[in-house]
C-alpha cells in the first residue's frame, strides 16, 4: 500500500505566517534632507521604538516613535487570521479569515497615511518616510489571503452540481 502525503497544504495559514515574518522587515525608511536616518520595521511600529540620532545630528537624543494602533491591529489580524484559518474547524472559518485579512488590509492602508502624517507634523516637510518592500509585501499578502478566503467561503456555500 502506497502512503500518499496530504497534498492539500492550507494556503491561508501559510500566508498569514509569512505576513507575520515580514513584520520584522523594514516598513519605512526615515530620511532627512535626502539622507537616510533610520529604518522602522513593522514590529517597531507595533511595540514602539526610539530612533537614535546620528553623530552629525544637532539633537543630542533620538526621537521616540510610539506604538501605532494601525500596526497593532494589522499584526493582530495576521496572528488571529493564522489561528482562525489553521485551528478552527467551524464551517465559516474561511469567511472569518477573509474578514480578518480585510481588517489587516484596511489597517495597513490607514497605517501609511498615519505614518506620513506623523512624520510631516514632526519634520515640517524636511523629514520623509519612504515605504519599503516589506510593507508592500504585507499589504499585497493581506489582499491575496482575503480574496482567497472569500472565494473559498463562497465555494463552500454553493450546492454541489447535480449530474444525471
Amino acid at each position: 500500500m502506497e502512503n500518499k502525503p496530504n497534498s492539500k497544504v492550507p494556503v491561508a495559514p501559510v500566508l498569514f505566517a509569512i505576513i507575520v515574518l515580514f513584520f520584522f522587515g523594514n516598513f519605512f525608511t526615515i530620511s532627512c534632507g535626502g539622507q537616510k536616518v533610520a529604518g522602522v520595521s513593522g514590529f517597531n511600529l507595533v511595540t514602539g521604538t526610539k530612533i537614535e540620532a546620528s553623530k552629525n545630528s544637532r539633537r543630542g537624543s533620538g526621537e521616540k516613535i510610539p506604538a501605532n494602533i494601525w500596526a497593532i491591529i494589522g499584526f493582530g489580524a495576521a496572528i488571529a487570521g493564522g489561528a482562525i484559518s489553521y485551528f478552527s474547524k467551524h464551517e465559516k472559518r474561511d469567511k472569518q479569515a477573509a474578514i480578518v485579512a480585510a481588517v489587516g488590509l484596511v489597517s495597513h492602508v490607514i497605517l501609511i497615511f498615519s505614518v506620513s502624517n506623523s512624520v510631516n507634523k514632526k519634520g515640517g516637510g524636511a523629514i520623509t518616510a519612504e515605504v519599503q518592500l516589506s510593507y508592500l509585501i504585507v499589504l499585497i499578502l493581506f489582499a491575496v489571503v482575503a480574496w482567497l478566503c472569500y472565494k473559498k467561503s463562497k465555494q463552500a456555500l454553493e450546492p454541489p452540481a447535480v449530474t444525471d
